[in-house]
């Protein structure tokens, strides 16, 4: 099993990783905000079940748009066998937040650098579609965001 000791040392190797990174900021001693220019990853490790999870905001749908939205994500939480366990939820105030959970003894720096780099790729994709819901965003979306972990 894991220490929230040995998961800080992964997390701020594989935060080192990433070009893109503005900070980790240590929030407490089993919990991490990864700041990226356009969008926070935070990381908290729980040490009884031996799991890091990543989370991350999503912009708010329009009004008009939430009943589409909600639904969407939903079924998109559905496929975790397909978006290799990401999912959505919303906290009781209301926020859109993607998940990931990560098992402690399985992830490596190298691992976690490469799901960070595709965990927030999918809250960007999923941010636009929710932003300005339509095929239209999700055609200008690049390719190589892709939704793979």
């Amino acid at each position: 099993m894991a220490s929230a000791e040995q998961m800080r040392e992964v997390i701020v190797t594989a935060g080192r990783a990433s070009a893109d990174i503005e900070g980790i900021l240590e929030q407490a001693s089993d919990e991490w905000l990864l700041r990226y220019p356009d969008i926070d990853v935070a990381v908290e490790f729980d040490a009884d079940g031996n799991r890091l999870v990543l989370s991350a905001e999503l912009d708010q749908p329009a009004p008009e748009d939430r009943l589409e939205v909600y639904a969407t994500l939903l079924n998109y939480s559905l496929l975790w066998r397909d978006t290799g366990g990401v999912y959505a939820a919303m906290t009781a105030g209301g926020t859109l937040t993607l998940l990931l959970p990560l098992f402690g003894d399985e992830v490596t720096a190298e691992l976690l650098a490469a799901v960070l780099e595709n965990f927030k790729a999918k809250a960007r994709i999923l941010s636009i579609c929710i932003a300005q819901p339509g095929e239209q965003q999700i055609a200008e979306t690049s390719t190589e965001n892709t939704m793979n972990v």
